[in-house]
């Protein structure tokens, strides 16, 4: 089981630096595509927040952090 998982970061510790893209996801050896969404998922074509949502889980994370809503961030509104 933890066989597996030690392979591939093993594999990675003495790799040559050249044979590897930098910053890369890497799966079997091979870099895969890495699936960036923006801020709290609200761009891209798969898991996707409305800007409601992204709205409430801002204010949300405001109130915990004892902050004021400050409006906009980024172009996603806080209210």
């Amino acid at each position: 089981m933890y066989r597996q998982g030690a392979e591939g970061i093993a594999w990675l510790a003495v790799c040559p630096r050249d044979e590897l893209e930098p910053g890369g996801f890497y799966l079997d050896r091979r870099p895969q595509a890495k699936h960036m969404a923006g801020p709290f998922f609200s761009e891209g074509s798969f898991t996707k927040n409305s800007e409601e949502e992204v709205g409430a889980m801002l204010r949300l994370l405001d109130g915990l952090a004892g902050l004021e809503p400050l409006g906009a961030v980024d172009g996603l509104s806080r209210c």
